[in-house]
């Protein structure tokens, strides 16, 4: 049977040849070996010393850890022996071999074992391991697995000089030489004693039907081999390996061991027992009676199961698969399958279950091109390598053992694919050029010089993706000197090489190189977010004491200082007598934002003309708003640093809307929810529809409010997440078979330490990174270079990224620039509008520091330029030192508002006249103050202020729900150096919204405000889960 089953295929991989594969052009290059220097000795059984060969004048020397014992079977036995092995089929291995494996299933990469398929050692071999156990040397000897090898002269088998494994196998290996004499060839490579110029080689004649075992030095320290030229006809061994004592009484994997052993020495007859689960290959009847739906016709399966049915690749008949044209999923899991046979076609599989097999070889996956799911798990001969070659080979594939990849996918097709092309090209380039005149036989030897200069010298990503990085190099290496020599059919391989999408259009590609220290950001992640890191519970309790129990502690809020009245709704502890208009929860929690085109139903407001600053009574309905569709189109949008004239009167601002849509599981009961940041939609030159839609965030959720008509545009939530911080940009899109756009992008981050990236015109939340261990607490984007996100977190740092633009396929990609370290958690950051690109302030918990931020200077990590400090530091005491900068916007490109937490006041300070007084080392600075404007004396920390600079605006919040405005005009200007401070141009009171069936809502503390540009629209943030917009009367 043996005879029968010669093949003219081979199991050769990488450097590995046999006689088959020689004769391809790809492995003959390995053949040309260096001489190189050897010292030869052969083994003497009887003196047990290595002999020098004739001509070496080196003196025989000790050769321990060999042992022979000849005629350990009869001829007989042979012929027992190898007829019971021929009755199972060899499989092709390295280097010519064929080989059967009884054993676990072992991954010695990743140290991992398991039984498999594995019932025991063959029946036939019980009597050898007995006989074993005769020998002083073996009596202890418990093997656990057996490995039979042929080899063959016509394949030129041989093996190369290895070291076998000593984390699994144990102290001696046994090996049963049959049907032919051989030599091992022992082997240092650094010679021994006085040898030390090359290699020390001792010869071990084996005769035939001879058991030969290793240990101690000669298992461990030298290697063995066996070469071709030894093979002279047909040999067959079976080798034998017992545990470590890793694996044995006592070890740390004892229990396993043991398992191994009560398998491996039940001796069952069956070779490979799931082979005998169905004594022939796959029939017709088989397919129709495991498929679905019941039919009587292959072409009309949709889903077939093949799982557990111990199938080996020549089981599966190709020309009955292939009828299966209508299949979609495919189970072949709990198999013996090391590939997939040649030929198959299944142009509409989209799920394959490969798990619990043998492959070894990826590659073979090519030919299901539509693949979109596929289960690799349990092929524990598989790597990285492998996962990233599943992914390059297959275009449509998204789920990878059940977790979604296509980031990572798209990654390594475009991004990784393209940076390996430079870097190939760059080899030919420095190196190669096209001979002249170019012969068919110069060239192939060119291309063999060239493919291997590459595959040694292109190095990229970590070793483990070693053998995945050569593979692509060489593919692409061949590609392009096909391009160079053949160049009419460069445009046709490229098109076959790039995958393409289920339209059929190709992918782009990115066009730029990758730092190998950037962070892949994962667009479309549906990992669920409590596997998230989780940073510390309560990121903010460093400057508070507790706050009222009627209030649900915040991270940023859990300790206000003891004492402080807290005003308390009584209709808020009798939530059952309130009735609101509360749309059903979506229950689909995803990474996508909610969408439901529902319009959200509010009270109109009703306005009763009242004296400036006085309470107006207005009630209006809250609500808890569902999600509404806007399908406006977005253009591009540009920074410029922009000189306002600011009006002369002030605006007239009157509530309009008062919303309730953070709610924890969207309750019209929640009034403990804080909200904490707010930010408007970039303007729009060429579209002023989205320049009235703001973002909010607070609590597990960020929302999209159309200022206009209070509705909620987008909805995107996270459970268990706090988000503290939002902020807004532009960044370029790629798009196919045109230019790149302009879209508006969203970045919000709280106490899980992650970015999300959000696309609310197309309802997407599209990527995520993480930015910090600890929780984020401000996100500012570069007005001048738009991709650049500055976060600043509670571990003391403020990071530069830049976040890049998106391709189609929203894939992008996060590079980290600067970090700056500031001595407390920052709060707020600013970007001078005369040099964002240049400086940042940033104000802390313990002050407020400016940072150069210049890239020209190639420090990674900066310290603060200068600190500048502000009078009111000189009032601090034991209890407060006044350092605690919560409110910080500039209000031109010179002046600079900010307030300290307890401060009762709001400086307007100049950034130009702080920065002249910067000289020399001198790290703290006094700002130069231009005037000081009265505010509330509360002792609640984080209000923060906000700016308008085109209607000369300050507007800040109090603890009563009041908005102290501020109108900078050039009169008050001049007024500045009087000395007295500015009173606030008038002071919004509290709306007091009404519940439906209830009282009005009591004023709470307003902890961020936000005005779009044009002061039209002015959105205040309370700790009490309401959002209240404000309209200028005057704007339509």
């Amino acid at each position: 049977m043996a005879a029968k089953q010669q093949t003219a295929n081979c199991g050769c991989k990488g450097i590995r040849t046999c006689l088959i594969c020689e004769v391809n052009d790809d492995k003959r290059h390995l053949l040309d070996k260096k001489a190189s220097v050897h010292y030869d000795f052969t083994y003497d059984q009887e003196s047990k010393l290595a002999v020098p060969n004739a001509g070496n004048v080196h003196q025989a020397f000790p050769f321990p850890g060999v042992f022979l014992w000849e005629n350990f079977v009869s001829e007989d036995e042979e012929k027992e022996l190898v007829a019971k092995m021929d009755q199972d089929v060899w499989r092709e291995s390295q280097s010519g071999r064929r080989k059967q494996d009884f054993g676990p299933k072992v991954n010695f990469k990743k140290r991992r074992v398991r039984l498999g398929g594995f019932s025991g050692l063959p029946a036939n071999s019980h009597k050898l391991v007995d006989k074993m156990s005769k020998e002083p040397l073996l009596a202890d000897f418990l093997p656990v697995e057996q490995c039979n090898l042929e080899y063959s002269p016509e394949r030129g088998s041989a093996i190369d000089p290895h070291l076998d494994d000593s984390w699994l196998w144990g102290e001696r290996l046994v090996t049963l030489n049959m049907l032919s004499d051989t030599v091992i060839t022992m082997s240092l490579d650094q010679g021994w004693g006085d040898m030390d110029r090359g290699e020390v080689r001792v010869a071990v004649n084996i005769p035939r039907r001879c058991l030969f075992v290793m240990y101690g030095e000669a298992r461990h320290r030298w290697k063995h081999a066996i070469h071709r030229e030894h093979i002279h006809s047909r040999r067959v061994c079976s080798t034998f390996r017992e545990l470590t004592p890793e694996f044995l009484n006592g070890g740390e994997q004892e229990k396993l061991g043991s398992e191994l052993l009560d398998v491996a020495s039940s001796f069952k007859d069956e070779v490979n027992p799931g082979v005998f689960l169905i004594m022939e290959k796959i029939t017709e009847k088989i397919l129709l009676g495991k498929g679905s739906p019941k039919t009587n016709k292959l072409e009309e399966i949709t889903s077939i199961n093949l799982s557990r049915m111990g199938l080996k690749k020549q089981d599966l008949s190709v020309a009955l698969l292939n009828k299966l044209s209508a299949l979609e999923e495919l189970d072949l899991s709990g198999n013996m399958l090391q590939k997939l046979p040649a030929g198959l076609s299944l142009p509409r599989l989209r799920l394959l279950n490969f798990s619990n097999n043998d492959m070894e070889d990826v590659t073979s996956l090519e030919v299901l091109a539509g693949l979109e799911e596929l289960r690799l798990d349990d092929n524990l001969y598989l790597t990285v390598s492998d996962e990233h070659k599943v992914m390059f080979l297959l275009p449509k594939l998204k789920i990878l053992n059940g977790k979604d990849i296509s980031a990572t996918a798209n990654h390594i097709r475009y991004v990784n694919s393209e940076i390996l092309m430079k870097r190939v090209i760059a080899v030919w380039e420095k190196s190669f050029s096209l001979p002249d005149p170019a012969t068919s036989q110069s060239l192939k030897e060119l291309k063999n010089k060239f493919v291997n200069a590459a595959c040694f010298q292109v190095k990229y990503g970590p070793s483990s993706l070693n053998d995945y990085t050569k593979w692509r190099v060489e593919v692409i290496a061949k590609e392009y000197f096909k391009s160079l020599t053949d160049p009419e059919k460069e445009e046709e391989d490229m098109t076959a090489e790039t995958p393409v999408k289920e339209n059929g259009s190709p992918l782009k590609r990115k066009n730029h190189d990758t730092d190998e220290n950037c962070n892949t950001a994962t667009p479309r992640k549906r990992r669920a977010i409590i596997q998230a890191a989780e940073p510390e519970a309560s990121p903010r309790k460093s400057s508070r004491l507790t706050s009222t129990a009627s209030v649900e502690a915040s991270p940023r809020k859990s300790s206000r200082t003891q004492g402080t009245p807290q005003k308390s709704d009584p209709s808020i502890s009798s939530p059952k007598c309130i009735k609101m208009n509360t749309p059903e929860a979506n229950p689909r929690k995803s990474s996508r934002l909610q969408n439901t085109p529902k319009k959200v139903t509010v009270t109109p407001v009703v306005m009763t003309p009242t004296a400036k600053g006085a309470k107006k009574n207005l009630k209006v309905q809250l609500a808890t708003p569902q999600a509404c569709s806007s399908s406006k189109t977005e253009n591009r949008a540009s920074w410029k640093a922009t000189k306002y004239q600011v009006p002369k009167e002030s605006a007239s601002l009157q509530p309009l809307h008062v919303l309730q849509c953070h709610s924890k599981q969207d309750s019209p009961d929640d009034f403990s929810t804080q909200l904490w940041a707010c930010a408007f939609q970039p303007t729009d030159d060429k579209s002023s529809a989205w320049t009235q839609s703001v973002a909010t965030c607070g609590g597990e959720t960020v929302c999209v409010i159309d200022c206009k008509s209070g509705h909620v545009l987008k909805k995107y939530k996270v459970p268990g997440e706090e988000f503290f911080t939002l902020a807004w940009t532009t960044v370029l899109m790629a798009r196919e078979g045109g230019c790149a756009r302009s879209c508006s992008i969203l970045a919000a981050g709280g106490k899980r330490g992650m970015v999300k990236l959000i696309h609310p015109r197309a309802n997407l939340a599209y990527g995520e990174f993480r930015a910090s261990r600890r929780a984020i607490s401000v996100l500012r984007f570069s007005p001048c270079q738009t991709s650049f996100l500055f976060s600043g977190a509670y571990d003391n740092k403020i990071i530069m990224w830049d976040i890049g633009g998106l391709d189609r396929d929203y894939n992008f990609k996060t590079s980290q620039l600067i970090v700056m370290e500031t001595c407390s958690t920052p709060l707020h950051i600013c970007l001078p509008p005369g040099s964002p690109d240049t400086h940042l302030i940033s104000g802390c918990d313990n002050g407020l520091y400016s940072f150069d931020i210049q890239l020209s200077k190639n420090m990674q990590k900066r310290a603060e330029e200068m600190e500048i400090v502000f009078p009111v530091y000189k009032k601090g005491n034991k209890d407060n030192n006044y350092r605690t900068i919560d409110g910080l916007s500039f209000l031109t490109e010179d002046i600079v508002a900010s307030k300290s937490h307890m401060q009762g006041s709001i400086y307007l300070w100049s950034w130009s006249g702080t920065r002249a007084l910067c000289q020399g080392r001198k790290k703290e600075v006094s700002a130069v103050i231009l005037a000081e404007l009265q505010w509330s004396n509360t002792d609640i920390p984080y209000l923060s202020l906000n700016t308008c600079p085109g209607f000369g605006y300050v507007v800040c919040g109090d603890e009563k729900g009041r908005l102290w405005t501020y109108h900078i005009t050039d009169l008050a200007k001049a007024n500045f150096k009087s000395g007295k401070a500015v009173p606030a141009t008038e002071v919004l009171e509290w709306p007091s919204p009404v519940r439906s069936g209830s009282g009005p809502v009591e004023g709470p503390s307003i902890n961020s405000v936000a005005m779009d540009p044009e002061l039209r629209y002015l959105v205040a943030l309370s700790d009490k889960n309401m959002v209240v917009v404000w309209k200028r009367e005057s704007a339509s």
